[in-house]
């Protein structure tokens, strides 16, 4: 109910059959020599297999697989969207956004530089004084002569810094080349997390941005590290704050309240004074934000929001608006996750939509609500159903269900899934909706992961991503064995075959946000990948909404036609099958702050044509 009643209708299932392009299911029978599931694993966008006699790489990007001949004690490590296969001196990089694999034959084994397997998009690999640097998007080998050996090496999540005796260099997943950095003095300090690269020494504190492949640097003598976050440093000196953002590619300062403390979230932080003066900074915006309350606040930062309460109400500050919200008046419990902010006062609730920095409409509370506050979804159920709201878009959306209280909402990701004996609806906080699905009997295994869901219900399997928008069905052959989700990919195996999903669909980009870190600034350009037959048109749709309609035989619309901000050819995907149109983003300044709904339509060389998946990156 949001204040109102809102009437609960029956949900139509969508059928399986309108997904007019590719599939989210592919399948391979399984080899004469297969080790079992424990050599099957799924993350981010790859599966991977491996035998005594070679290594199956999958890509949920471009679909395919590739095959490596290895030798049986090869090493397999694999990533979030890339892997690398070490066999001996022989090293292999493989990309899921290429679906290539690019061989290092080198003179030993190499010493390899990484963060963690599970949140990391690049790698370094070390063999006297060469160095190879490996990133997810760019899929290419880059080479360095270094001065000596052994240098000191740190990666982040999609940054790398290099410090070679006198000379440091950054390097970006994005773009994989070797950027050499301003001269610092002998001992200075060099630190890589997530997009940002610094080092700072006695007289200045340099960034290196993940986003735009470039240094900045700022004269600040006596500069103290106070935070190192995924999307920010935060340095005090001189008597100043000052922040580097790999958003925009530079610094800012602000004077802080005396004896402040600050808190720190990976993409905004705010800065308290112990009494009612707080200053919120934004990543995105790269923009500090002062604020002065009736009373000193209780505070909760967390990834892409913040909240203060203090003896009036509540404040969310969200990395998209770099502003604070109006206030909601009032004594509220608040939570937070990720990119959600939700407010209650035991009667009602409330949402902050983190795009246009306001408060929802309220939701109606009664003691049998029941509340999932996932990272930019929130769901409360009852006897009756279902409400959602997405923080993207800020309203509530019904849906009805006969089953109660039986449904799956892990809070490390943004999948919520009502189960309903041979239904099942998933609220979908890209397109703002509820999208159901009829599956036979009801589902004996499942698995969710982030944006992902896999599931059999005995007959066949079925998977929605959040990047893909519909449900995907596939019967099986041989007998179930098990499954697994990750992030954007899962599979399913049964004694003949495995079987991969992908929740991206043929349209991806390197961002994701507010669907799990990464961002896409106005001053990085904005690359769209398209996987289709080769010889094929593909033509992209630009809007500001998002829609759910039937378009003739093509598949279905996701870009709302009245909201159409520009239409345009990316071109002809060539022989590879895939195409990375690469779009600046300078003069789409006045849509900073809001997101951009994009859908591809695909004229294959046989006339077949298709309308794919939709991407809505968030501009910053």
């Amino acid at each position: 109910m949001v204040g109102n009643p809102v009437p609960r209708s029956p949900l139509a299932a969508d059928a399986t059959q309108l997904e007019a392009g590719p599939s989210g299911w592919d399948e391979l029978a399984l080899p004469p020599n297969f080790q079992g599931q424990s050599s099957v694993r799924s993350l981010g966008t790859s599966v991977t297999m491996q035998t005594q006699s070679h290594v199956y790489l999958w890509s949920a990007i471009t679909r395919a697989w590739t095959i490596v001949p290895v030798a049986p004690g090869a090493q397999v490590i694999q990533f979030n969207a890339f892997v690398l296969v070490v066999d001996g001196t022989t090293l292999h990089g493989y990309a899921t956004r290429t679906g290539k694999l690019e061989t290092l034959t080198l003179a030993a084994v190499p010493t390899l530089h990484h963060a963690s397997v599970s949140s990391c998009w690049m790698a370094l690999a070390e063999v006297g004084t060469d160095l190879w640097a490996f990133g997810a998007f760019d899929g290419t080998w880059h080479h360095q002569t270094l001065a000596l050996p052994g240098p000191e090496v740190v990666v982040g999540q999609t940054v790398a810094m290099v410090r070679d005796g006198g000379d440091i260099y950054g390097v970006s997943a994005n773009v994989g080349d070797f950027v050499p950095g301003p001269s610092l003095q002998a001992g200075s300090s060099v630190r890589a997390n997530g997009d940002v690269g610094i080092a700072w020494d006695s007289q200045q504190v340099v960034g290196f941005s993940a986003h735009l492949n470039r240094w900045a640097s700022q004269s600040l003598p006596a500069a103290q590290l106070l935070s190192h976050q995924r999307g920010y440093a935060m340095f005090e000196g001189a008597g100043d704050l000052w922040a580097y953002s790999p958003c925009t590619g530079d610094f800012v300062s602000v004077q802080p309240p005396a004896g402040y403390q600050l808190d720190a979230g990976r993409y905004v932080a705010l800065v308290e004074s112990g009494g009612p003066d707080v200053v919120a900074y934004s990543s995105g915006q790269n923009r500090f934000v002062a604020r002065t309350l009736q009373s000193a606040p209780q505070v909760d930062v967390n990834d892409e929001v913040l909240l203060v309460q203090d003896s009036t109400g509540v404040l969310g500050f969200s990395v998209v608006r770099g502003e604070f919200s109006q206030l909601l008046p009032g004594t509220y419990s608040t939570n937070t996750n990720a990119a959600m902010v939700w407010a209650e006062n035991g009667a009602q609730g409330f949402a902050l939509n983190l795009v246009e920095g306001t408060w929802s409409d309220p939701l109606v509370l009664t003691s049998q609500s029941q509340r999932q506050v996932l990272r930019n979804v929130v769901v409360v159920a009852d006897t009756a159903g279902y409400q959602a709201l997405s923080g993207r878009h800020g309203k509530w959306h019904s849906q009805a269900c006969q089953t109660s209280f039986q449904f799956l909402a892990p809070t490390s990701g943004d999948v919520f899934v009502a189960l309903d004996g041979v239904r099942s609806y998933l609220f979908d906080p890209v397109l703002d909706r509820w999208s159901g699905t009829v599956h036979g009997p009801a589902w004996t295994d499942h698995d969710v992961w982030r944006q992902t869901i896999v599931a059999f219900d005995g007959r066949a399997l079925q998977g929605f991503g959040l990047m893909n928008n519909v449900w995907s069905s596939r019967a099986i052959r041989g007998n179930f064995v098990g499954l697994d989700a990750n992030s954007s990919c899962g599979y399913a195996l049964t004694d003949t075959h495995l079987y991969t999903y992908s929740a991206h669909g043929s349209l991806s980009t390197f961002s994701r946000f507010p669907e799990f870190s990464r961002l896409q600034p106005i001053a990085a350009p904005l690359h769209l990948l398209q996987t289709a037959p080769a010889g094929s048109q593909v033509f992209v749709t630009m809007g500001l909404r998002p829609t759910f309609q039937l378009y003739a035989s093509l598949g279905m619309l996701f870009v709302d036609p009245t909201s159409v901000v520009r239409r345009f050819p990316m071109g002809t995907v060539p022989a590879d099958g895939w195409i990375d149109f690469v779009l600046p983003l300078g003069a789409a300044s006045a849509l900073r702050g809001r997101p951009l709904h994009i859908q591809t339509l695909v004229i294959e060389p046989s006339g077949r044509a298709w309308l794919g998946n939709s991407v809505a990156p968030i501009l910053l």
